[in-house]
Protein backbone atom coordinates (compact mmCIF):
# COMPACT_ATOMS: atom_id res chain seq x y z
CA UNK A 1 0.00 0.00 0.00
CA UNK A 2 2.95 2.38 0.51
CA UNK A 3 3.74 2.53 -3.24
CA UNK A 4 0.10 3.41 -3.95
CA UNK A 5 0.17 6.21 -1.39
CA UNK A 6 3.46 7.52 -2.74
CA UNK A 7 1.96 7.53 -6.23
CA UNK A 8 -1.09 9.46 -5.03
CA UNK A 9 1.06 11.94 -3.10
CA UNK A 10 3.33 12.47 -6.11
CA UNK A 11 0.34 13.18 -8.33
CA UNK A 12 -1.10 15.66 -5.84
CA UNK A 13 2.27 17.36 -5.53
CA UNK A 14 2.86 17.52 -9.28
CA UNK A 15 -0.67 18.45 -10.37
CA UNK A 16 -2.10 20.16 -7.30
CA UNK A 17 -5.55 19.64 -5.86
CA UNK A 18 -7.52 16.82 -7.51
CA UNK A 19 -10.73 14.89 -7.14
CA UNK A 20 -10.87 11.22 -6.30
CA UNK A 21 -12.19 10.55 -9.81
CA UNK A 22 -9.26 12.29 -11.49
CA UNK A 23 -6.83 10.29 -9.35
CA UNK A 24 -8.64 7.07 -10.25
CA UNK A 25 -8.24 7.91 -13.94
CA UNK A 26 -4.60 8.88 -13.56
CA UNK A 27 -3.53 5.87 -11.50
CA UNK A 28 -5.75 3.08 -12.78
CA UNK A 29 -6.55 2.12 -9.18
CA UNK A 30 -10.09 1.32 -8.15
CA UNK A 31 -12.10 4.16 -6.66
CA UNK A 32 -12.47 2.33 -3.34
CA UNK A 33 -8.69 1.93 -3.04
CA UNK A 34 -7.97 5.57 -3.90
CA UNK A 35 -10.57 6.75 -1.38
CA UNK A 36 -9.18 4.41 1.30
CA UNK A 37 -5.59 5.59 0.81
CA UNK A 38 -6.57 9.25 0.69
CA UNK A 39 -8.68 8.81 3.82
CA UNK A 40 -5.77 7.29 5.70
CA UNK A 41 -3.46 10.07 4.56
CA UNK A 42 -6.04 12.65 5.63
CA UNK A 43 -6.22 11.06 9.09
CA UNK A 44 -2.42 11.29 9.30
CA UNK A 45 -2.50 14.97 8.32
CA UNK A 46 -0.67 14.52 5.00
CA UNK A 47 -3.56 15.63 2.81
CA UNK A 48 -6.59 17.82 3.29
CA UNK A 49 -10.00 17.33 1.73
CA UNK A 50 -12.84 19.62 0.81
CA UNK A 51 -16.24 18.87 -0.62
CA UNK A 52 -17.72 20.75 -3.54
CA UNK A 53 -21.11 19.38 -4.50
CA UNK A 54 -20.69 15.66 -5.15
CA UNK A 55 -16.92 15.88 -5.55
CA UNK A 56 -14.25 15.58 -2.88
CA UNK A 57 -10.99 17.39 -3.61
CA UNK A 58 -7.68 16.47 -2.01
CA UNK A 59 -4.49 18.48 -1.70
CA UNK A 60 -1.16 18.10 0.06
CA UNK A 61 -1.11 20.02 3.34
CA UNK A 62 2.63 20.56 3.88
CA UNK A 63 4.61 21.85 0.89
CA UNK A 64 7.83 20.36 2.29
CA UNK A 65 6.29 16.95 1.68
CA UNK A 66 7.21 17.38 -1.99
CA UNK A 67 10.91 17.24 -1.15
CA UNK A 68 10.45 14.14 0.98
CA UNK A 69 8.47 12.35 -1.76
CA UNK A 70 11.06 13.26 -4.38
CA UNK A 71 13.81 11.86 -2.18
CA UNK A 72 11.98 8.61 -1.41
CA UNK A 73 10.85 8.03 -4.99
CA UNK A 74 14.35 8.70 -6.28
CA UNK A 75 15.75 6.17 -3.85
CA UNK A 76 13.15 3.57 -4.85
CA UNK A 77 13.98 4.09 -8.53
CA UNK A 78 17.69 3.55 -7.82
CA UNK A 79 17.00 0.32 -5.95
CA UNK A 80 14.77 -0.95 -8.75
CA UNK A 81 17.60 -0.73 -11.30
Amino acid sequence: SAPARLDLLNRLIADGEQTVQSLVGATGMRQANVSKHLGLMAEDGLVERRREGQHVFYRVVDPTLAAVCTLICGRLRQEAV
